[in-house]
């Protein structure tokens, strides 16, 4: 049941940590873990969004 996802595989790429990332975004970090570790799997759109909400956060943290 642990095996990459994209959420997961997009963290990885830019190097941002989850709990970060969660904190960021106000995901409660439990349930973010669970998505990453794929113990539990978000709608589509969330995913998606995940996605796109980590690489903006990516390129806002490399302007910094």
């Amino acid at each position: 049941m642990n095996e990459k996802n994209s959420i997961r595989e997009a963290l990885d790429k830019y190097g941002i940590k989850m709990s970060e990332f969660a904190r960021a975004e106000e995901i409660p970090l439990r349930t973010f873990h669970n998505w990453c570790y794929g113990e539990r799997k978000p709608a589509p759109y969330l995913e998606r969004w995940c996605i796109e909400k980590i690489e903006e956060y990516a390129k806002k943290k490399a302007a910094e």
